[in-house]
């Protein structure tokens, strides 16, 4: 069942145009991550959703209900941003308290629900801290629990851990889709980073230009991406070749050897940069005639002289025919 469609979306901010015609159906229980680079219309696209800006041209439905014009305190949505934004002086329940509060839930009712909610992400116990008293992960854990406490429809998290670290991100992603699968609760997540993407989500809506390049589950932007922007995005190098452009994947790159080589399989001459004998695997940096550099890490048996592999020498890769991708 589809929760959340957006139906030939646009948005203008003065004369730029910031989405452009973009339709997606988020379906009931999913989580959505909408990646792409730093101003492609990502967190637009959150906060038309959010009903915190409304569309130039088309519309929004929740369950099949229209909500183009639906204030955001009427759509049964919660949104939580890259920075926590507690207030200061209230302290945690009171924080987490805030929106059933504003929704004059019983005091009984506020009182189980925030402390249900604070069980959810680890903080039990931590009622009457202050913000202040708290780490970066924890008042995110915070900001979390004060939008799930409000029982959303649908959640929304603007690269809500772009400020930390990469340790405590790798947990809070783990602690945010614990919780989303538990709950069933529609998720859309902003993110730039493909890797967290691809780690999170049930699908991801890549967005270039206020545009949507391609919408589909994170296993197909590195198996079959449907165009050369969306493949150079998810680490496949292109090169020029000659029969258009040929996109693949660093690690299915393999030394050229005369025997067992399909006549569909691709072959480049390239000059080694740098070469690194770890032992178990190779590392080589090469330079294709295009002038483009690619990393790669082969397995030893791939070569039997190490000094082939010297820097300035020049050697022959080969790319499977069942590893590329073609564009024109």
């Amino acid at each position: 069942m589809t929760s959340v469609r957006l139906e030939r979306i646009s948005a203008h901010y003065g004369a730029a145009r910031v989405l452009d015609d973009i339709t997606l159906a988020i379906e009931t229980g999913e989580l959505m991550a909408l990646v792409g680079p730093s101003g492609c219309g990502k967190t637009t696209i959150l906060k038309i959703l959010a009903g915190l800006l409304t569309p130039s041209e088309g519309e929004v439905f929740f369950e099949d209900r229209l909500v183009t014009n639906v204030s955001a305190e009427r759509r049964g949505a919660a949104m939580v941003f890259q920075k926590p934004l507690l207030f200061p002086y209230l302290s945690v329940g009171e924080n987490v308290a805030f929106g059933l509060h504003m929704r004059k839930v019983a005091r009984d009712e506020t009182r189980r629900r925030v402390r249900e909610a604070l069980e959810w992400v680890h903080l039990a116990g931590y009622e009457s801290r202050r913000p202040s008293q708290l780490s970066g992960g924890q008042e995110q854990r915070v900001t979390l629990a004060r939008a799930l406490v409000t029982q959303p429809k649908l959640l929304l998290l603007d690269e809500p851990f772009s400020a930390l670290d990469e340790s405590l991100r790798a947990g809070m992603r783990l602690l945010v889709r614990e919780l989303q699968q538990r709950l069933g609760i529609t998720t859309v997540f902003v993110t730039h980073d493909q890797m967290e993407a691809a780690a999170i989500a049930d699908r991801i809506a890549l967005v270039f230009d206020g545009r949507l390049e391609q919408c589909a589950a994170p296993r197909d932007f590195y198996t079959a991406p449907a165009t050369l922007r969306a493949a150079r995005f998810f680490g496949w190098t292109a090169i020029s070749a000659n029969r258009g452009t040929i996109a693949f994947r660093p690690e299915s790159v393999l030394m050229d050897k005369a025997s067992g080589v399909d006549s569909s399989d691709e072959s480049f001459d390239v000059a080694v940069v740098s070469f690194l004998d770890l032992g178990t695997r190779l590392l080589l940096r090469v330079r294709f005639d295009t002038g483009e550099e690619l990393e790669l890490e082969l397995d030893p048996s791939q070569t039997d002289d190490r000094r082939a592999l010297s820097p300035g020498a020049r050697i022959r890769l080969r790319v499977p025919h069942s590893a590329q991708r073609r564009f024109p």
